[in-house]
């Protein structure tokens, strides 16, 4: 049963006879996004520009075909329907998308789904597909050929997601530019909780973040009332890229939830500060093909560092001094208004104390 009540028969994990079932079987390969109402093309219903996304979540190439017998291929029905070439292997960790046209032989519709999407020029682009993805509720199943027997080539699902176009579904993907992305690609794909919509990414593989920060003994809202703080986060491979993503986000009692999206998918490490207090890295754990990481943790930013040099010194002190008494927001740590003896604790609390690395 998913989150909204829907109860589906599928494969398990691990068999559990006499036990509660073990959670749904996911994978070798997924459902990664669905792009099922692009924006429409002068007014007309754009199928030119739908696509699927598959991802394998293994560090093994998997062969969408039986070895054994290789015109046996993976297919995808129900909403639409294609079968897979014989012999295509989706290698560790790829991707794959898949059109409604044919990307060999009408090359002037891949031209302008490329111009328009920007899709991984190193991932393969499949097509035709027969049929259309419908612009309301729709189902896409995913299935592999079992072992032939004299009744013909029983197929497996693998996968089945029954996406819809007003809530709990995200609604953004309904014509309005966005696809659905799957948020955990180890976690069970018909399940609405596991969907956003944000900008089609085809072949990209690209991260969403998503978590909270709270704020050490943020009272706000602001003194405009709103309770708003720009954070920024640094996101960084270690070596080759750091990022830096500011997001204004609205604090309530301290605490404010955050998605970063389209976070390069080499990213090992996550920090977030703002001009008040100290960056704390987020404890980001990419593992298995995911492509979404959440931190379902508070992670505390703590106060005190009002001159953004991630470190609570005589800086932060003069700057505090010099707005003692005045509604200063650049020293107001709290964020009651005022700057007062509680801003003072909370930068003594953390004297000399230093923040994290980017």
């Amino acid at each position: 049963m998913n989150t909204v009540g829907h109860e589906d028969v599928v494969a398990q994990s691990a068999n559990t006879p006499g036990f509660t079932n073990a959670a749904p079987r996911v994978g070798p390969v997924v459902i990664s996004e669905i792009h099922y109402h692009p924006l429409d093309l002068s007014l007309t219903n754009n199928t030119r520009d739908e696509f699927i996304e598959l991802a394998n979540v293994t560090a093994l190439p998997v062969n969408l075909f039986d070895p054994a017998q290789p015109t046996n291929t993976w297919h995808l029905r129900n909403a639409v329907d294609f079968d897979f070439p014989t012999n295509f292997t989706l290698p560790p960790h790829g991707h794959v998308v898949l059109v409604g046209f044919d990307p060999v032989t009408n090359l002037t519709a891949l031209a302008a789904f490329t111009a328009v999407l920007q899709p991984d020029p190193s991932t393969p682009i499949l097509g035709p597909w027969a049929n259309s993805l419908g612009n309301k509720n729709e189902t896409i199943e995913l299935k592999k050929p079992g072992q032939s027997t004299t009744n013909g080539v029983p197929y497996i699902m693998v996968e089945k997601v029954n996406y819809g176009d007003s809530s709990p579904w995200p609604t953004n993907a309904d014509g309005l530019g966005s696809s659905l992305r799957r948020l955990h690609l180890l976690e069970y794909a018909n399940d609405p909780a596991n969907w956003v919509a944000a900008a089609p990414t085809p072949g990209l593989g690209l991260v969403l973040i998503t978590g909270q920060v709270q704020l050490e003994s943020f009272v706000g809202p602001n003194r405009d009332g709103n309770g708003l703080r720009t954070v920024t986060f640094a996101v960084t491979d270690g070596a080759t890229f750091t990022n830096h993503i500011d997001q204004a986000l609205t604090f309530a009692g301290g605490v404010a939830s955050y998605a970063l999206v389209d976070v390069p998918s080499g990213t090992v490490r996550v920090s977030a500060k703002t001009a008040w207090n100290l960056r704390r890295q987020l404890p980001v754990i990419f593992s298995n093909g995911e492509s979404s990481a959440n931190f379902t943790g508070r992670n505390l930013l703590l106060a005190g560092d009002l001159d953004s040099s991630n470190f609570v010194d005589f800086g932060d002190y003069f700057m505090l001094a010099g707005a003692w008494f005045t509604p200063n927001p650049a020293a107001d740590v709290d964020g009651n208004g005022w700057v007062d003896s509680d801003d003072y604790f909370l930068l003594s609390n953390h004297w000399l104390s230093e923040g994290d690395a980017e």
